[in-house]
């Protein structure tokens, strides 16, 4: 997916961005999608990727208690680590993963392998935007001259504000376009 898109996922594991790989995508490895429209990709894959997430934490910490012994409520995830609170008492996620896929018979009734998946799919996904143009019309000719145009935009929490901006940027001008290669009348159409 890149960096663009990259929920929060990663922070409830402890993990730095560059230790996730988030497959975005490709119809052979992604369940069923049917699109990106209206903006939907960032809150659908971010929204299950954060779910996902969430069961491979409780996961970790599940395998991780087994492994050190210990409550999973004393564990924290931090820097790639599984660490046993106010102890030195820590094994890295990679030691997790090992054993979660090589020493399955450590683990008693926890399943073997860290894979994880969940789906997310709100009633809707919908930002507030208010877009002002001030313009200045020659009643002569018809003509259109663009003094000043504002936007105010409210899409919640941006994870990447460039984005979001390039968005805003790319639509405006289509916006301002749009109604001026439109023609409006009062005239009654002739009827025959």
């Amino acid at each position: 997916m890149g960096p663009p898109h990259l929920p929060d996922g990663p922070l409830q594991l402890g993990l730095t961005p560059d230790r996730i790989r988030i497959t975005h995508g490709d119809a052979d490895a992604t369940p069923y999608g049917f699109g990106t429209f209206g903006s939907r990709s960032l809150v659908l894959s971010g929204g299950a990727s954060l779910l996902a997430a969430g069961k491979l934490r409780r996961k970790l910490l599940a395998i991780a208690g087994r492994l050190l012994e210990t409550a999973t409520d004393d564990i924290q995830l931090q820097d790639g680590r599984a660490v046993v609170a106010g102890t030195d008492r820590s094994l890295s996620i990679a030691q997790i993963a090992r054993t979660a896929y090589h020493a399955a018979q450590k683990l008693g009734d926890i399943e073997p392998g860290l894979r994880e998946s969940a789906t997310y799919d709100p009633d809707g996904t919908f930002s507030n935007a208010c877009h002002v143009a001030i313009v200045e019309v020659d009643p002569e000719t018809g003509g259109v001259r663009l003094e000043r145009y504002v936007v105010a935009e409210d899409a919640g929490r941006l994870i990447n504000p460039r984005i979001a901006e390039g968005q805003i940027m790319g639509a405006s001008p289509r916006g301002l376009g749009t109604p001026s290669s439109r023609r409006s009348s009062t005239e009654k159409p002739a009827t025959s």
